[in-house]
C-alpha cells in the first residue's frame, strides 16, 4: 500500500510541475514566428513583400508567473535581431506574454 501512495505522489507532482513550467527558449521562438508571420501577412497585403519583417536572432532573457493564478501564462523578456523594411538590422529588447494552449504557446501580447 505504501508503495502505491508513492506512486501516486510521485505521479501528481510530475503532472502538476509540467503543467507550471516556464516555456523554452525554442518554445517562445515558436509563439514569436508564429505571430510575426500573421503580422507579415497584413504587412504584405498593405506594402507588399518589402515590407515582411524576418527574424534573424531570438533570445529568451527570462520569464515570470504575472499572476500566480495563471499557472499556464508567462510574462518573458526576449532579445530580437529582426530586419526590418526601410531600417535594415536592429536588435530590441522587448517583452511578450504567452499562454500555453494544448501543446502549443501562443502569443497574447507583444511590446
Amino acid at each position: 500500500m505504501r508503495v502505491f501512495l508513492t506512486l501516486i505522489t510521485l505521479s501528481t507532482v510530475i503532472l502538476l510541475s509540467g503543467c507550471s513550467r516556464e516555456p523554452s527558449e525554442p518554445e517562445l521562438r515558436q509563439a514569436y514566428e508564429q505571430s510575426l508571420a500573421e503580422a507579415n501577412q497584413l504587412a504584405i497585403r498593405i506594402g507588399g513583400d518589402r515590407m515582411k519583417i524576418g527574424l534573424q536572432d531570438f533570445k529568451k532573457l527570462s520569464c515570470e508567473q504575472p499572476d500566480q493564478n495563471q499557472q499556464k501564462q508567462y510574462r518573458c523578456d526576449i532579445q530580437v535581431k529582426l530586419d526590418l523594411p526601410l531600417v535594415g538590422v536592429s536588435t530590441q529588447n522587448g517583452k511578450m506574454t504567452v499562454v500555453k494552449h494544448d501543446r502549443d504557446w501562443v502569443v497574447l501580447s507583444n511590446n
